[in-house]
């Protein structure tokens, strides 16, 4: 995981937005484990629709990343 998704991760959302004004990737993607051999390439959005579920905690955070243009992989990789 890189800083941004780090901060995604814990909803720090001071952090996030800060590393994104100075120009951190919204959409870099990292690999992801899931298992103890499954691994899965996300982004920090995605982490945010893993964890958010049905709870209102990550909303901020969320609409801080679509701000920034925040994609999911799939999203990412339908524009391919």
């Amino acid at each position: 995981m890189h800083p941004l998704s780090w901060n995604v991760y814990s909803n720090h959302v001071d952090n996030a937005r800060l590393l994104l004004e100075a120009g951190a990737d919204v959409n870099a993607d990292f690999d992801l484990k899931l298992g103890k051999s499954e691994i899965k390439v996300v982004t920090s959005l995605d982490i945010v629709n893993m964890i958010k579920g049905d709870s209102d905690d990550f909303d901020q955070m969320l609409t801080l990343l679509r701000k920034y243009g925040a994609k999911t992989m799939s999203e990412l990789e339908q524009e391919l």
